[in-house]
This record gives structure tokens, C-alpha cells and sequence, in this order.
């Protein structure tokens, strides 16, 4: 494969089987000829990754020189986590360089070559060493305090009289002022041990893992060029334990009634490698699951023929009879995957503008994504029956190009955070209602006018229970109001149950039959209070009991 005046894709799957030797064998010529040890690309840092679900691409960049006729290039220090299975190599380059074969290995690391543990280790040791100067400078402190303590102590049992008042004063301002600068430094000291603690915890947290990394993989790339020539190799390979999640701020606004969405991503890894100042993408795309269109099992159908009467039959023949005769093709269960039906479209790739590092820690790590401003329609809603308050509603359309996924929202409401909610799944042009918490300017309440008991029918064969209900909504707000009412009436599933709709002050906007909601649709204006009254009679057989009745 040849490199010249233009970028040529040279992608080794090592999943293939595919060495540096079999590539030479396969093109007739041999690598006795490279004479010279792999030359190392130290700088063939972590330029880009791509994150998605369950794994991430991690994109490798490195320039050498290399000699003519056949060498190898190494790269090295790369995670054991990887899936060798995924390494690709593509290059670029002035000169006719053709790579020859791609060989992923394995090498273990001497104690002493780890140079980052080797970094840590003496970070550890320096905040180790301040820690003992200041648990030292406490003790110091510590000593001082108890001496002016001992000291005061001493004077008021002294033998030689009572100080005089101008000594004592003197002596207090005295002992006060010392007291005050010792005791102000030691919660000096404390608060810098504290900030000390943390920082040394995750200094050996970090140690910790980088000593679990007994061993690393590299890369030996296997090229041949007609002269000595720059090589820009890129190094393509992907790793697990790397996931991303959707988070979102909502920002409401009751004024006019927009949304400020913040699409947000949590980025997490501990694939080994630390990603710093990274080209960050995060995607939709499920690599993990099968892209194949599954096919259909057929289903087959047998009429199950009983013995003949008096016929002694086993639970084994029993059995027998039961299962499908036998087929030409093989029975295959029908398996359904959940996962697919998680996200649906295409999938969506999401590129971070800036760079951004993430450690290999475990941590969520947040990047916003992209903003989003909606329009919609401001309303509130409110069930008394169920809470005494009123909600804020907006309706909205998904207006974007961008598909939502599933993931929690943090809500703000003119500028105040007021709580959290779970958003589904949002597709583009998809309508999609956002609640945005209590408003205290309105106020709702429901009384019970009326709940009696008596008997009813011929000779008292039947009981009623009288009901009435009042509602009152009042705006506080300094703004007209749209406001959704919502309530109900009993439902009978017997027909010796009848319940009758009396009177209702207001006629509802809505009445399902089937579940007894009632929906009231009003428009409120400033400190505009609106009463709602109805009532009901539920009559049922005397001698029977009815369950749920208020």
C-alpha cells in the first residue's frame, strides 16, 4: 500500500490474523531486510474520541521519520482494555511509503519505567510532608492555646491579693487577643488539612490504578519506502468501560413563556487512558448490537390427537404428544431484544466544541452539547382533590433537529432551580408537555360542603350518600392566567350502583363518561378569584356495602 501526495487509508483489522510477517509474505517480500529496531512515536497522543453508549473510539496521532527500505514504527503505552479486534492504521505522506502489516503486542513494565507512577508517587510524598508540618503547626497551637488557658486559670488562684481593676483589664485584652489569633489559626490550619486530605486521597486513588497496570499494548506498524521520507500515522482503536449519558437544565421562563434547553452530556471512562484536551464526540450509534436484520422462525401448528379411551398413558408419552412432530428445517425460539427499540431514526453524532479532558476516573464529567430555545404555551393545572396547588405547564414542540433522549432534567423557573424530573424520549417535531413546579402565587382550595348518609327507596331498601364540593382558585400573580381544572365524579361498574350528577356552579369544558374527570378551562385575571361548586348522589341496595366512596 503506497502513500504518496495524498492520504491513503490503510486499515489492518487484527481480528483478520494480519502481522507484520504475514503482510510481508503475502506481498512476496520478506522482513530479514529490517535491520534496525521499531522506531518509537513518543508523541502519538490522544487527538480525538468519540463516546458512545457502552464504549468509545479513541483516535491516536504520530509523525516519525522513517529510513528507506523496511522498518517499523511503534506505538506504545496504549491501554490493555483495548479491543484488538477494532485497530485500524491510516497514513499519510510526501513519499511512496507502503505499510507492509499492522502487529498488535503485549509488554509487561519494569518497576521503573512507569514514569507516571513514578510522578504520583513523588506528588504523594510532597503533600505527605506538608501534611506532618501542619499537624505539627496544630499541636503548636494546640500547646499555646492551653498555656494562656493555664495561665488565666493560674492568676485567679493566686495568693498575692486581688489584681487591680486596671490589671485585670490589661490582662484580659491581653489573654482575649492571643486566645482570638490562636484559635483563628488552627481553623486556618484545619481547613488546609482538610483541603490537604481530599488532595492526597486522590493522588492514591490514581497511584492505585496506574500500579494495577502491570502491562500495556502497542503497535508495530511495518513499512517500506523508496527513501527517507515523514510519516504521519493515525491510530484508530476502541475501548470499554466508556459511557455517555444526556443530562438538561431547563431554563422556563413565565414572562414569555420560552425554554432555554441545555443538552448536556455526563461523560464517564476508566478504560486506563486519560483523554486531555481532547476533540470530544459523543453518538447515539450502538456498535454493541447487531446490525442484521433478524429473520422470522416459522411457526408451526399440529393438532394434539388424545389417546384411545382405557389406553394407559405415561407422563413421558404424554410429553411426547405434546411437542410439534419433528420438521426438516430446525425449531428456533423467537427472541425479541429490547435494546433496539431504545432509541429510534438515525443515529446522531454530537461534536464538543471545545477540547475537553476527561481522566480515567470513573467520575461524570459535563460538556454541554448544544442550546435549545422553545416556544410554547404557558398554562398551569391544578387537581385539589389530589394536592391543593397549582403547576405550571408548558407545551411544547421539539423545533430542533436534535432528538432528546431520555434523560433527567434539572428545572429552573425565572432563574430559581426548582427541582428535577425525568424527561422520555423527544423526537424532532414531536409535541411534549414540561412541567415546571408549583407556583405559591396561586392559590387553590377544596372543601367538602356536604357528605350525608340516609335511606332512600321503597320501605328504606336503598342508602344514599349525599356529596358537594367547593372549589376556589385565586390569582395572585400580577399577570392573567390560563388555568386547567381538573376533578371528578364517581363511576359505577354495578348496575345496582347509580350515582347522579346534581348541580355544577360552572359547566365543565370537558366530561369523560367513562372515568367521571371533570375539566374545567378558565382564564383568571389578577387577584380574580373563581369558585367551583358541584355535587353528586351515589344510591347502592341497602343491605350492601360499597367500596370506594369519599
Amino acid at each position: 500500500m503506497r502513500l504518496h501526495n495524498y492520504p491513503l487509508i490503510v486499515a489492518m483489522l487484527i481480528a483478520a490474523g494480519l502481522t507484520a510477517r504475514d503482510a510481508a509474505d503475502a506481498s512476496g517480500t520478506s522482513l530479514t531486510a529490517t535491520s534496525t529496531l521499531p522506531t518509537a512515536a513518543p508523541d502519538a497522543k490522544v487527538v480525538a474520541v468519540t463516546v458512545y453508549a457502552d464504549r468509545a473510539r479513541v483516535t491516536r496521532l504520530a509523525t516519525v521519520q522513517v529510513p528507506a527500505g523496511a522498518s517499523a514504527v511503534e506505538i506504545g503505552g496504549l491501554t490493555t482494555n483495548l479491543d484488538e479486534r477494532t485497530v485500524e492504521v491510516r497514513g499519510h505522506s510526501s513519499e511512496q511509503v507502503t505499510i507492509r502489516g499492522v502487529d498488535l503486542r503485549q509488554e509487561f513494565l519494569a518497576e521503573n519505567a512507569n514514569q507516571r507512577a513514578a510522578e504520583l508517587q513523588q506528588q504523594l510524598d510532597g503533600l505527605l510532608q506538608e501534611k506532618s508540618v501542619l499537624d505539627s503547626q496544630i499541636a503548636l497551637l494546640n500547646s499555646r492555646k492551653t498555656f494562656f488557658e493555664n495561665l488565666s486559670a493560674g492568676i485567679s488562684r493566686s495568693d498575692k491579693g486581688v489584681p487591680q481593676i486596671d490589671d485585670l483589664r490589661k490582662l484580659y485584652d491581653f489573654y482575649l487577643s492571643e486566645l482570638t489569633a490562636v484559635s483563628n489559626s488552627i481553623l486556618d490550619t484545619q481547613t488546609k488539612l482538610r483541603t490537604q486530605a481530599l488532595e492526597i486521597e486522590r493522588v492514591k486513588q490514581e497511584l492505585g490504578r496506574v500500579n494495577q497496570q502491570k502491562s500495556s499494548r502497542k503497535v508495530v506498524i511495518s513499512v517500506q519506502a523508496e527513501k527517507p521520507s515523514e510519516l504521519e500515522l493515525t491510530l484508530f482503536y476502541t475501548v470499554l468501560n466508556a459511557s455517555w449519558e444526556p443530562v438538561y437544565d431547563a431554563r422556563l421562563s413565565t414572562v414569555d413563556g420560552s425554554v432555554l434547553l441545555s443538552y448536556n452530556a455526563h461523560v464517564r471512562q476508566k478504560t486506563g487512558e486519560d483523554w486531555n484536551e481532547v476533540k470530544l464526540s459523543v453518538s447515539t450509534a450502538r456498535p454493541a448490537e447487531n446490525g442484521q436484520l433478524p429473520e422470522l422462525s416459522p411457526i408451526y401448528l399440529n393438532l394434539f390427537n388424545p389417546m384411545p379411551a382405557g389406553a394407559a398413558v405415561t407422563k413421558d408419552e404424554l410429553r411426547a404428544a405434546e411437542k410439534p412432530a419433528p420438521m426438516s428445517a430446525p425449531r428456533q425460539e423467537v427472541t425479541t431484544e429490547a435494546g433496539k427499540l431504545e432509541t429510534s431514526g438515525l443515529a446522531v453524532t454530537y461534536v464538543v466544541a471545545e477540547p475537553i479532558s476527561v481522566p480515567s476516573d470513573g467520575e461524570p464529567h459535563q460538556t454541554n452539547l448544544s442550546q435549545i430555545k422553545l416556544n410554547g404555551d404557558l398554562t398551569y393545572v391544578c387537581t385539589p382533590k389530589l394536592e391543593l396547588a397549582a403547576f405550571v405547564k408548558m407545551h411544547l414542540t421539539n423545533s430542533s433537529d436534535d432528538t432528546f433522549l431520555a434523560g433527567d432534567v434539572s428545572l429552573f423557573r425565572d432563574g430559581d432551580l426548582i427541582g428535577s424530573l425525568h424527561l422520555p424520549e423527544i423526537v424532532p417535531g414531536q409535541e411534549f408537555d414540561l412541567f415546571g413546579g408549583r407556583d405559591d402565587a396561586i392559590r387553590v382550595e377544596r372543601k367538602e360542603l356536604l357528605n350525608r348518609l340516609s335511606n332512600a327507596g321503597l320501605f328504606n331498601s336503598r342508602k344514599q350518600r349525599d356529596c358537594k364540593f367547593q372549589i376556589s382558585i385565586q390569582n395572585y400573580r400580577k399577570s392573567p392566567i390560563k388555568l386547567t381544572l381538573y376533578d371528578q365524579l364517581p363511576v359505577s361498574q354495578d348496575n345496582q350502583i347509580t350515582v347522579n350528577q346534581e348541580q355544577i356552579s360552572l359547566k365543565p369544558t370537558e366530561f369523560d363518561k367513562d372515568t367521571g374527570k371533570l375539566t374545567w378551562k378558565m382564564d383568571v385575571n389578577p387577584n380574580e378569584k373563581k369558585v367551583v361548586e358541584f355535587e353528586y348522589t351515589i344510591e347502592w341496595p341497602a343491605d350492601k356495602t360499597v367500596s370506594g366512596v369519599e
